[in-house]
């Protein structure tokens, strides 16, 4: 840890299970976790500003489709479940996945190449940010499988996001159900999701 980022942490020992983001951290460069495939828990920093894809901190052709958090875990790591203090003023964790504090947004989803991921997210919430979901956007070695389950109040899925799931859906990487009460979204007969007019 360097200062308000993390460049590179090592756990060449492979014991860790959770990496607990000291406050100080703001921001973590691509790869910081590389070589840590035992840790499946990350807590983030109170300080830490998890932002949509921007150019300033692209670093590869992938990562210009992940925030700023997703992009220090890149692929080849095994975390399945984000989480934040409970001090925290901007996010709230549940499940394992980052939302925002008013429970409006899924900013972070991570995904684990061993397991399926389940992303069942909570009513109430109405949208899925640019660069949030990690898990099926892949290839299953990088970024494993999702199962998707879309609420009711779901209203605005990021265009790339849609992009990037109906891809996965097509590749066999993807499950989706949306909600019968849903009137923004649903399934057509390729099992893709698509927006209702």
């Amino acid at each position: 840890d360097f200062g308000n980022g993390v460049t590179f942490m090592s756990d060449l020992n492979k014991t860790r299970k959770c990496y607990t983001m000291p406050n100080t951290i703001k921001i973590a460069d691509e790869l910081s976790l590389n070589a840590n495939i035992n840790i499946t828990d990350v807590v983030i920093s109170d300080e830490y500003e998890i932002t949509e894809p921007d150019e300033r901190f692209v670093f590869s052709v992938l990562n210009s489709d992940m925030n700023t958090l997703l992009m220090f875990l890149y692929v080849w790591h095994h975390v399945e479940n984000l989480h934040v203090r409970p001090t925290n003023k901007k996010y709230i964790s549940i499940d394992g996945n980052i939302y925002t504090k008013d429970g409006i947004s899924l900013v972070a989803s991570s995904g684990n190449p061993n397991t399926m991921k389940i992303l069942d997210i909570p009513e109430g919430v109405r949208r899925i940010a640019y660069g949030s979901i990690m898990a099926g956007i892949g290839t299953k070695e990088q970024t494993g499988e999702l199962n998707l389950i879309l609420p009711s109040t779901m209203q605005n899925i990021s265009d790339f996001v849609l992009k990037q799931l109906n891809t996965g859906i097509k590749n066999g990487l993807v499950t989706v159900t949306i909600s019968n009460k849903n009137p923004y979204y649903k399934l057509n007969a390729d099992s893709q999701i698509e927006k209702i007019s």
